[in-house]
Formats: C-alpha cells, sequence, structure tokens
C-alpha cells in the first residue's frame, strides 16, 4: 500500500515537472522562431533599402517557410 502511494505522488511530481519543461522548451522555440524571422527582416531591408510588408515577403529569399507558433500552429507574424 505504502509503495502504490509513493508511486502516485511520485508520478503526479514528474507530470508536472515535464508539463513545466515542455512549456518551457516551447517558449525557447518561440523566441528562436521570432529571432529567425527578425534576422531575415533585417537583412531583407538592408538588401532592399525597406522593411517587408509581411513574412510572406521573406519567403523563399530568406526564409524556407514561415516559422508557425509551436503553441498554436499558426504562421509568426512581423513584429512592428
Amino acid at each position: 500500500m505504502r509503495y502504490e502511494l509513493v508511486r502516485i505522488v511520485s508520478r503526479k511530481s514528474l507530470n508536472k515537472a515535464v508539463q513545466k519543461g515542455e512549456e518551457r522548451f516551447n517558449k525557447q522555440r518561440m523566441k528562436l522562431r521570432q529571432l529567425t524571422i527578425d534576422l531575415a527582416a533585417r537583412a531583407y531591408e538592408l538588401d532592399k533599402g525597406k522593411p517587408p510588408a509581411t513574412v510572406n515577403d521573406l519567403v523563399p529569399d530568406y526564409l524556407k517557410t514561415i516559422p508557425q507558433d509551436p503553441l498554436t500552429g499558426t504562421n509568426i507574424v512581423l513584429r512592428p
């Protein structure tokens, strides 16, 4: 009985730790993807003399595809 209680408590703690780790990982992925867009936009601006109007302007010359938000699955947009 004691072993089962320890196992249940340990599983809940582990699940919380895994969930927290996934959240931190997704936040870092989002930051990296946003940085990639920012750098591509800067390269576009240096080449063209004006900033891109949308992320679509960066594909395919500066980005292979438009990065997606890891949480929502939607395309990431340019920051103002």
